[in-house]
C-alpha cells in the first residue's frame, strides 16, 4: 500500500510506480498533481484500490483500460472490457459504493466514449464538472441498473432521449447547465423511482409534462422509505429554460418534495391551487415567468415554506395572509415586478420590471 494525501506532489504521476507489480493499494488524493491519467497504471496486476482525488488532473479518459485481474475487491474502473469492477473515486470526494464511477471535477474534455457500455452493473455514474461534449452518451441506455446520472456542468447538447424513460431504477438525474434542447420526454415522468430532476441551465423547450403520477417516489406516502444518495435530496429543479405553456394541475401529487424551481421559463396562465397540497415544500420558485391572475390562497397551507418568490410576473390582486405566511419576505422581494398586486409591504415598487439575470437564480449544485 501507498498513500501519498496532502503530500503536495506535483506534476505527473512518477513513472516508476508502473514497476510496482505487487501494489494493491495506491491513495494520491488532495495533492497538485496534473498531466493525463497515464495508461499505464491499469496494467499493475494486484491494483485494487485507487484514489486520485482532488489533483489537476487533464485530458480525456482512457479509452480501453483493461486492469489487469486481482485477487482482492477492485475499486477501479473507467472503460473497456472491465469485469468484476467496483468503483472508482477520481472526483473532490472520496466515495465507495459499489459499481460506482465517478469522474465528477476534473478537466477531462472530449466524448464520453461507446466502449463505457462494457461496464456492466454501474449503478452511479458521475461525470459532473468536465468538458464533455457531444449528444447525451448513448452507452448510458445499457445501464439499467443505473441509480444516479450526474452529467451536470459539461458542453453536452441535443435532445434528452427517449431511452432515459426505461432506465427504470433512476433515482438521481442530474443534467444541469449543459445546451440540452427540445423538450423533456413523457417517458421521464414515469420513472417511479425518480426522486430528483435536475435540468436547469439548459434550453429545454416545450410543456412541462402532464403523467407526473408516475413519479411515485415524490409523493409523500412512498418518500418514507426513500434512501438519499450522496449529498442530493428530492426536488424539481427546471430553472432557467425556455419551457413555456401551463404548469400541470397534477403538479400537486409531488407532495414529497422539499422544492419546486420553475423560474426563468417562459410559463403562462394561473399558478394551479393544487400547489397548496405539496405539503412538504421548503422552497418555491416560480419568479421570471409570465403567470397571471391571484396568488393561489392555498399557499398559505404549506407550513414548511422558507423561501417564496413569485417575483417578474403578471399576477394581480390581494397577496393571500395568515401568520405565518406574512413572515415570509417582509421587504416585499417576493413580489417585485406585479404591479397589479395589493398588500405588499409598504415602500416597496412592484412595478419594477427589471428582471434579474439567470445567474441570480436559486438552484443546487450539481456536485
Amino acid at each position: 500500500m501507498l498513500e501519498f494525501t496532502s503530500c503536495n506532489m506535483r506534476g505527473e504521476i512518477p513513472k516508476f510506480f508502473s514497476n510496482l507489480t505487487s501494489l494493491i493499494i495506491l491513495i494520491l488524493d488532495n495533492n497538485s498533481l496534473s498531466g493525463a491519467i497515464p495508461y499505464w497504471l491499469f496494467n499493475l496486476p494486484s491494483l485494487s484500490v485507487l484514489d486520485l482525488s482532488m489533483n489537476n488532473f487533464k485530458g480525456v479518459i482512457p479509452p480501453t483500460i483493461q486492469p489487469k485481474s486481482s485477487p482482492y475487491p477492485i475499486i477501479i474502473t473507467l472503460a473497456g472490457e472491465v469485469h468484476g469492477v467496483r468503483s472508482i473515486s477520481l472526483s473532490r470526494n472520496k466515495i465507495h459504493v459499489s459499481h460506482l464511477l465517478n469522474l465528477g471535477q476534473n478537466n477531462l474534455t472530449g466524448t464520453v466514449q461507446k466502449e463505457l457500455e462494457r461496464v456492466i452493473s454501474l449503478r452511479y455514474l458521475d461525470l459532473n464538472e468536465n468538458e464533455f461534449e457531444g449528444s447525451f452518451p448513448t452507452a448510458i441506455e445499457k445501464f439499467q441498473n443505473l441509480e444516479m446520472l450526474n452529467l451536470a456542468g459539461n458542453i453536452f447538447e441535443g435532445r434528452i432521449p427517449k431511452f432515459i424513460g426505461d432506465l427504470h431504477h433512476l433515482r438521481i438525474l442530474m443534467l444541469a447547465s449543459n445546451s440540452y434542447n427540445e423538450s423533456m420526454p413523457e417517458g421521464l415522468m414515469m420513472l417511479e423511482n425518480l426522486q430528483y430532476i435536475g435540468l436547469s441551465r439548459n434550453n429545454l423547450s416545450g410543456f412541462i409534462p402532464e403523467n407526473l403520477e408516475g413519479l411515485k417516489m415524490m409523493m409523500k406516502t412512498q418518500n418514507q422509505t426513500t434512501i438519499f444518495v450522496c449529498s442530493y435530496n428530492t426536488g424539481f429543479d427546471v430553472s432557467p429554460n425556455a419551457l413555456t405553456g401551463k404548469i400541470p394541475e397534477k403538479i400537486g401529487l409531488l407532495n414529497g418534495i422539499p422544492f419546486l424551481n420553475l423560474s426563468h421559463n417562459n410559463l403562462f396562465g394561473l399558478i394551479p391551487k393544487s400547489i397548496g397540497k405539496m405539503i412538504s415544500l421548503e422552497l418555491l420558485d416560480l419568479s421570471c415567468n409570465n403567470f397571471t391572475g391571484e396568488i393561489p390562497v392555498t399557499l398559505t397551507q404549506l407550513d414548511f415554506l422558507a423561501y417564496l418568490n413569485l417575483s417578474y410576473n403578471n399576477l394581480s390582486g390581494r397577496i393571500p395572509t395568515n401568520p405565518y405566511f406574512d413572515t415570509l419576505y417582509q421587504d416585499g422581494t417576493t413580489y417585485i415586478g406585479n404591479k397589479y398586486l395589493c398588500g405588499a409591504p409598504d415602500g416597496i415598487n412592484r412595478s419594477n420590471n427589471k428582471r434579474p439575470s439567470t445567474n441570480e437564480t436559486t438552484e443546487n449544485r450539481y456536485d
